[in-house]
């Protein structure tokens, strides 16, 4: 079984900051169209239980923001890009998510049911 996952907590601290910065800012989160999913194989549930935990171990992302996260991760990522991001994030390389991705997760923080 997995630990809690490393990128889950890094991508919601980079997000609270983003939202942190945007809402500081005064600037509205910019619209942008949702690409197609890459993925349709559901991950497996150990997988979500810890992407979940490590998600909420900042204790200032809410339940539903972690399940949008996870839900834009698993559509546009296949499980072994998760993990092999999530082993890079382990050990402290920090890769970059794609740009796009990074704007569906922005959208979590508006918007959680998106």
């Amino acid at each position: 079984m997995m630990s809690r996952t490393s990128i889950a907590r890094v991508c919601a601290l980079a997000l609270i900051l983003a939202g942190s910065t945007t809402a500081m800012s005064g600037a509205a989160p910019s619209a942008s169209i949702a690409p197609a999913p890459r993925n349709t194989t559901p991950y497996p549930t150990d997988i979500h239980d810890n992407f979940i935990s490590g998600c909420r171990e900042p204790d200032t992302v809410n339940l539903a923001t972690c399940e949008c996260f996870y839900r834009k991760l698993e559509q546009q990522l296949t499980v072994e890009e998760f993990i092999a991001l999530d082993k890079a994030s382990e050990a402290g390389d920090d890769e970059p998510l794609p740009e796009g991705l990074v704007t569906e997760l922005k959208a979590c923080l508006a918007n959680p049911n998106s």
